[in-house]
């Protein structure tokens, strides 16, 4: 990420793991002619929307079996994880 995209105005790399590296490729090849690896639904030249993860988490909600969850939970869960497994949090 761009330092000029960041909150605290540093530069911030993701190491990608191979899985994340597959996954992207894949998506990647079907994003028709678009830009965006996750483009819009409804216009191929602009970046899916963070809304459309909320929608979904929403619409999920039944099949997950857990009530009033947000995807920022997923973060927090994951960081915990992490955490609890010892990786190094930069």
């Amino acid at each position: 990420m761009p330092k000029e995209n960041s909150k605290n105005r540093k530069a911030h790399k993701v190491p990608l793991s191979p899985l994340a590296i597959k996954l992207f490729s894949e998506l990647y090849a079907l994003r028709d002619e678009s830009d965006w690896v996750l483009p819009s639904f409804t216009d191929n030249d602009s970046p899916m929307t963070e809304r459309v993860i909320s929608r979904a988490a929403n619409r999920a909600q039944e099949v997950v079996g857990i009530d009033k969850w947000v995807p920022h939970d997923l973060r927090r869960t994951a960081a915990t994880k992490m955490a609890g497994l010892g990786v190094a949090i930069p």
